[in-house]
């Protein structure tokens, strides 16, 4: 009983982490995808209204920015002929400007990003992308505090679980002890009816029987006792 309540805690902390990690990527990754919308629109929007020049100056101070927590967005603005003209990526990735693809790309060798490409000019293509990776400290955060957490709260099933086992064992051990030594029925305390539960009850009836029984032997031997005394003596 106690393996299978500690079991049960154990599978639902396992399946509330693996629910709330999964909301958690769903979250994190909508909120990057719409990060980079708004920042694709808004350098759009500058390169409309104020120029190349300004567009460029306007990556360069996002990019001077960098994050505390190290998701840093990354930008590459080129002419159609490969040339780069801004940002701190090198190369294009696999995304079609002239329908704003959207995809996931590689930073370096162990990050990646959501990234949304789109056609400035005939000869003008800008790339925004924001990372994903750096919300692995927020989700290792969560994953300790559920580990933690679960292991307090397995840890409190099990004792709770041995405890109301040791318990029900040592009743059930007193009920056996009453009907393998009659003489102790005495010793067994009569409960308040409201208190009492299924062992009580089952301990209450036993304790009947015995002594109906003891009360038949009684009366049996005293039975037995007039008639030898009645066949002595008549």
């Amino acid at each position: 009983m106690v393996a299978a309540a500690t079991l049960l805690a154990a599978l639902t902390v396992l399946g509330l982490w693996l629910v709330t990690e999964r909301t958690m990527d769903a979250a994190l990754n909508e909120s990057a995808r719409e990060a980079v919308d708004v920042d694709l629109a808004g350098l759009a929007d500058i390169y409309s209204s104020s120029g190349e020049a300004d567009l460029v100056r306007r990556i360069e101070d996002r990019l001077a920015l960098r994050p505390a927590d190290g998701g840093a967005p990354h930008y590459l603005l080129m002419r159609t002929d490969g040339v780069r003209l801004a940002g701190d990526l090198e190369a294009w990735p696999d995304l079609d400007a002239a329908i704003s693809e959207r995809g996931m790309i590689a930073i370096g060798h162990r990050s990646s990003a959501h990234a949304r490409s789109t056609r400035l000019a005939p000869d003008r293509w800008l790339l925004v992308a924001h990372e994903v990776d750096p919300a692995r400290s927020l989700k290792a955060g969560v994953r300790t505090v559920f580990l933690v957490g679960g292991a307090i709260l397995v840890l409190v099933v099990a004792m709770l679980g041995k405890f109301s086992a040791d318990r029900l064992k040592r009743r059930i051990a007193r009920i056996n002890r009453t009907l393998s030594h009659p003489d102790e029925l005495a010793s067994m305390p009569e409960l308040p009816r409201r208190t009492r539960d299924e062992i009580d009850e089952l301990a209450a009836n036993s304790a009947q029987v015995i002594l109906r029984v003891r009360n038949l032997l009684e009366a049996h031997s005293d039975t037995t006792d007039r008639l030898a005394h009645e066949i002595r003596t008549p």
